[in-house]
């Protein structure tokens, strides 16, 4: 069925994303997409890498020759992510517990530059995936911390409690965004 060849990499991640995000779980399109897929990863561009774990993951599909081929793609191209990108990929793989610590090292390389453009959602999932994995890359999380602490009035109350989440299981100790998280977190809560 996606073995035909009109099928190229980014319609195969297509069909992917899409059935991840309306929740389709089908077996045999996920078979079909597992066989194919590794293959044809090399062509995908920067969206079409993210696109396909997020998918895979969102639908617990963790599938190592795949997540393999997904992975030495994203090493190619991972300076071409943006940080939204770069969230998904840290996602999906501690998502289905895979760490895969040459590109965990290549997401954070990336992610250090563009730290000051990350907004909430990804911030807080990049954080909570590095953490899952018990990866910790100091400048990145510096950065971040620093990135949060500016922008802590927009994390709604999950991206607060999973940025805490994630700095205190890596233990790293920031003191301005423990006082950050806490200001918003209280100024949420119900008065007693």
């Amino acid at each position: 069925m996606l073995g035909a060849p009109e099928f190229e990499a980014r319609h195969v991640s297509n069909i992917s994303w899409s059935f991840a995000k309306v929740k389709v779980e089908d077996a045999r399109v996920a078979d079909s997409i597992e066989d194919v897929a590794p293959e044809g990863t090399d062509t995908l561009n920067a969206q079409g890498v993210s696109s396909l774990s997020w998918a895979f993951a969102k639908l617990c599909y963790a599938n190592a020759p795949l997540m393999s081929a997904i992975s030495a793609s994203a090493l190619r191209s991972c300076s071409a992510f943006d940080p939204q990108g770069l969230a998904n990929m840290s996602w999906a793989f501690a998502t289905v517990s895979i760490l895969d610590m040459p590109l965990l090292n290549a997401i954070s390389a990336s992610a250090l530059p563009l730290s000051c453009q990350f907004q909430p959602l990804p911030l807080a999932n990049l954080a909570w995936a590095l953490a899952s994995l018990h990866f910790t890359h100091v400048p990145l999380m510096q950065s971040l911390a620093s990135r949060a602490c500016a922008m802590i009035h927009l994390f709604n109350s999950q991206m607060l409690a999973n940025t805490a989440w994630a700095f205190a299981k890596v233990a790293f100790l920031d003191q301005p965004l423990r006082e950050a998280i806490a200001a918003a977190s209280l100024a949420r809560l119900p008065e007693a």
